[in-house]
């Protein structure tokens, strides 16, 4: 129980998202990350993503899915 409150309590957390330039060339559900990286405010210099490409088409899902608690 004390993991399921704790998921809800991140998924209900209202997060600042630093983000470079992007632009949308037109909205179809298709989605597509280019040489993306991603660290968390707590530990900015911890990449938790680095250079991560993703191509999903609207027909497919996708998960990303690593260790609980995972910084690496």
């Amino acid at each position: 129980m004390t993991e399921a409150a704790r998921v809800l309590e991140i998924f209900d957390t209202q997060r600042d998202i630093v983000t470079g330039e992007y632009h949308v060339e037109q909205v179809r559900g298709h989605l597509r990350f280019e040489h993306v990286d991603f660290a968390l405010p707590e530990a900015p210099d911890q990449l938790v993503l680095r250079d991560v490409n993703l191509d999903v088409a609207p027909v497919q899902t996708l998960a990303l899915v690593g260790a609980t608690g995972s910084l690496a």
